[in-house]
């Protein structure tokens, strides 16, 4: 285990364990935890407050095809981001090539990558599958990404506002968040003070069932496309 990751599990078991609503065993249990941790990685106690010095970031290649809405994928990053405590910074060209920049704490940001690229495949995998189904209409991928990215954005914002971490729960979650939020806007605000903030951009809907059967999938937790196929 890193000592990013390790140093993530122990801020959160000691988030649970000053939680208002935690029992008196979980309180003992998780400081247990916390403790045998930081004794096992030989973590200084100092190291646990979150600090500019944690955060890191990436670059995210906007690899959109020909036939997919123009900025459903700064759109995902925007919503993945968001449910992962991380920030945007749009666009850098290189090599004739669109990137998007992730900054956030390190386990954040490597979370969030790998949420970003794993779900882009399933988005356009289920897409497909939608379009030869229903008789491969013309616009009917176009409206099911921009649906599924919807309801992709309903869930995640649900779950983090009942303080549910991607990982595990976590009470008292948004006092963490705020600080981390601060901390991260403030190394934006003195490494990338140049460059704008990604926003998100309206696309127009133009097959409202493409849409919300693609708003209906990205709603859901677990994607089955085998079931699909047969």
């Amino acid at each position: 285990m890193s000592k990013a990751k390790v140093l993530d599990k122990i801020r959160k078991l000691l988030a649970l364990a000053h939680g208002e609503g935690a029992t008196p065993s979980e309180v003992e249990n998780a400081l247990a935890q916390a403790e045998k941790l930081r004794t096992k990685y030989q973590i200084d106690i100092n190291e646990l407050e979150i600090s500019p010095n944690d955060i890191d970031y990436e670059y995210l290649l906007m690899d959109t095809k020909s036939f997919e809405p123009k900025h459903w994928i700064s759109k995902l990053c925007s919503v993945i981001a968001f449910g992962y405590n991380c920030k945007l910074i749009k666009n850098v060209k290189a090599n004739g090539k669109i990137y998007m920049r992730i900054i956030g704490f390190t386990e954040d940001v490597e979370m969030c990558e790998n949420a970003i690229f794993n779900t882009k495949v399933i988005v356009r995998e289920m897409a497909d599958i939608q379009w030869k189904i229903n008789g491969k209409e013309k616009t009917f991928r176009h409206n099911y990404i921009l649906g599924f990215v919807e309801g992709l954005d309903e869930r995640l914002k649900a779950e983090r506002k009942d303080k549910f971490v991607i990982e595990e729960q976590a009470q008292k979650y948004d006092l963490i968040v705020y600080k981390k939020d601060a901390l991260i806007e403030g190394f934006i605000s003195q490494n990338f003070n140049n460059i704008k903030q990604g926003r998100r951009t309206t696309s127009y809907i133009t097959n409202a069932e493409a849409f919300h059967t693609g708003r209906k999938d990205g709603a859901q937790r677990n994607y089955n496309t085998k079931a699909l196929k047969n």
